[in-house]
């Protein structure tokens, strides 16, 4: 049997910082709101969404201007005990400035 998930979603957090130098540490609480869709071989479907509880916590560490951060975000999705909801995730953080606006991409 053929199983397909397709799950999409956006999220929002307050994020807080424990700044240290070259360093910094936080923790961020929020939500999340989602979508999925699941088929099974042809044979059946079922979708599903909502808007439930998120949070994360990471480390950052700056260069010059630039920076990498690492975080592990949880998202809190009822109803799905046997499915993990778990992300790790690394970012560049490259800020761009364009006259008096200043970007981070």
């Amino acid at each position: 049997m053929n199983t397909k998930a397709d799950t999409t979603g956006i999220d929002a957090f307050a994020v807080g910082y424990l700044p240290i130098p070259f360093l910094d540490v936080f923790a961020k609480v929020g939500v999340i709101s989602w979508d999925q869709d699941l088929h099974f071989s042809n044979i059946a479907s079922s979708s599903d969404s909502g808007t439930d509880f998120a949070y994360g916590v990471g480390v950052g560490f700056a260069f010059g201007n630039a920076g990498l951060r690492a975080e592990y975000e949880r998202f809190e999705i009822p109803d799905t005990d046997h499915v993990e909801h778990d992300f790790a995730q690394l970012h560049l953080d490259l800020p761009l400035t364009v006259r008096d606006i200043s970007l981070r991409v």
